[in-house]
């Protein structure tokens, strides 16, 4: 998973040509490769810098801890991604692209109402932007996991 600090970068196919147009643009603030880390997939997109950029790495297992341990940062998650897949498919509606029927069938999945919520002690959580809550418990992490 990547977070694009600065600089703005492209999402492309693989097989588009250079100058087409990109899928999506990545800008600082937001993440990339978080669904093939989640899916434990290859990721299927291609990222071309568009201009000088800097990204901060995060290791898939860091990465699935915090998601697994905070419900407030898979909730986020759960948005972020959600609006890219309505993006995508208003683009393709634009386009006049209809998805085909496949025939493979979904990964089983954990029901939602098998995970545990986390929360504050007053009971109510407190919103912070993705990227601070990552590195918050990217930080704990890194403590638990250093030598004595």
């Amino acid at each position: 998973v990547y977070l694009c600090l600065q600089g703005r970068a492209e999402l492309h196919w693989p097989e588009a040509p250079a100058g087409s147009e990109p899928i999506s643009t990545i800008e600082p603030g937001r993440l990339i490769g978080d669904l093939a880390v989640i899916l434990r997939q290859p990721r299927e997109l291609d990222l071309r810098a568009a201009e000088d950029c800097l990204f901060l790495r995060i290791g898939a297992e860091e990465y699935r801890a915090v998601i697994e341990s905070d419900a407030g940062v898979a909730m986020q998650l759960l948005e972020t991604v959600s609006g890219h897949l309505v993006g995508l498919a208003t683009k393709m509606r634009a386009a006049g692209l209809h998805a085909e029927p496949t025939s493979q069938e979904a990964p089983d999945l954990p029901s939602v109402t098998d995970q545990p919520i986390a929360a504050g002690p007053s009971g109510s959580q407190t919103e912070v932007p993705l990227d601070k809550k990552l590195d918050k418990k990217l930080d704990k992490k890194r403590e638990e996991d250093a030598p004595g």
